[in-house]
């Protein structure tokens, strides 16, 4: 992981990047947060709000392996006896 500082325009930001082949995680609720993270604060963590937010820092996070990319699963359709009347007024629409 390594440790930019950005300026965003307005002021300086701390910016972690992860290695290659490598994503960044919030330790405390084990959440992906991608390859590139901007420091800030953090109104919500693992779905609990933070009163006050919680200003990241880089300890809040390590690296971990990218997971691979699930593959999409389509479901086949599922085939369903019409009689042939039936069949016939789908089609036709009478």
């Amino acid at each position: 992981m390594t440790v930019e500082q950005r300026n965003n325009g307005i002021k300086d930001i701390t910016v972690l990047v992860a290695d290659e082949g490598k994503v960044l995680r919030r330790i405390a609720s084990d959440e992906i947060m991608g390859r590139e993270l901007w420091l800030g604060y953090s109104h919500y963590i693992g779905g609990v709000r933070q009163t006050p937010p919680h200003l990241d820092v880089q300890s809040d996070f390590d690296e971990v392996d990218e997971p691979e990319p699930e593959e999409e699963v389509i479901p086949e359709p599922e085939e369903e006896d019409i009689p042939d009347g039936e069949a016939l007024r789908i089609i036709t629409g009478q």
